[in-house]
């Protein structure tokens, strides 16, 4: 039966957004097993699908990974990033996580894992960096040796690797009532998929309307000076250097080597800061709590 849990359910075309959905495929050699959309719209909320719908999953808590390419890619209007999870007889299970804030005096993640109701034995989860480029524990470590290449084309490579490195499932402090907590979230009907998102509509509809340029022709679209003139050799001439400088462009996603404006990097410190604070002050208050019962 399916849990009724979204207050408002919103359809929404995004028509502002001409780029084309960039999607990472995680494949078998013959046939895609798992589709990521990786366009700065598409981490606003978890990608919304019927386990979610029907609390068929299993949350549990994580941590942010600490490296300067992870912070990179953090961003205040970011919700989702990249996971995988594997069982112990090789079945492959999606997984997303979500920046928690921190919890328990360090940046944390809730991590889920669809298609189970409870955490099986021996199942191994592993996070992952925006381009599925790098790897990471649930712990938060860093994963050396990976192949994302492999990892993106071969299930065999992508069994081995999350069941070698990966964190256990049965490990990890649960997250109950997260179906409670999606109540008061929207859904979004995009391009690509469903997500489910507790942003506001007006910062939902500014991510639909970043290009982020990870295709040729979006980096065209993002880059492009040329104007059409009486001069048509110069028109000309203009518009092929466009095609040329397009093919260098950086992207504009969520990436570690998107392209960020110091203004935007200023504001996103300041949020992180705020956080952090508040985290700390929770975490030395539990600190206290703790010895007053010793």
């Amino acid at each position: 039966m399916l849990l009724k849990i979204l207050s408002v359910v919103v359809t929404l075309l995004f028509a502002g957004c001409a780029t084309t959905p960039a999607i990472l495929n995680l494949s078998d050699g013959k046939k895609v097993v798992r589709a990521l959309p990786i366009d700065p719209i598409m981490f606003s909320g978890v990608l919304w699908n019927e386990h979610l719908s029907r609390g068929d999953f299993v949350a549990a808590l994580g941590t942010f990974p600490q490296t300067a390419q992870s912070w990179a890619e953090w961003d205040p209007l970011r919700t989702r990033y990249q996971a995988h999870a594997v069982a112990s007889d090789g079945t492959e299970y999606p997984a997303q996580a979500l920046f928690a804030g921190f919890i328990a005096c360090a940046p944390r993640l809730f991590i889920l894992v669809e298609g189970l109701q409870k955490p099986l034995a021996g199942m191994k989860v592993v996070t992952l960096s925006t381009l599925v480029d790098r790897a990471y524990t649930a712990g938060g470590e860093e994963i050396l040796g990976f192949e994302p290449g492999k990892f993106q084309s071969s299930a065999a490579y992508r069994r081995e690797f999350t069941l070698a490195h990966g964190t256990s499932l049965v490990e990890m402090r649960p997250i109950p009532d997260m179906v409670q907590a999606f109540s008061g979230w929207n859904v979004y009907t995009t391009k690509t998929e469903a997500i489910a998102t507790p942003l506001a509509p007006e910062q939902v509809k500014y991510l639909s309307g970043i290009n982020s340029q990870y295709h040729y022709w979006d980096k065209v679209k993002g880059t492009a000076r040329g104007a059409v003139s009486l001069d048509y050799v110069g028109t000309a001439i203009g518009i092929g250097f466009d095609l040329i400088n397009a093919a260098g462009a950086k992207s504009q996603g969520f990436d570690y080597q998107s392209m960020m404006g110091r203004a935007q990097q200023g504001y996103n410190l300041s949020v992180l800061e705020r956080l952090r604070a508040q985290g700390e002050q929770s975490c030395l208050a539990a600190k206290l709590a703790e010895r007053r019962k010793q």
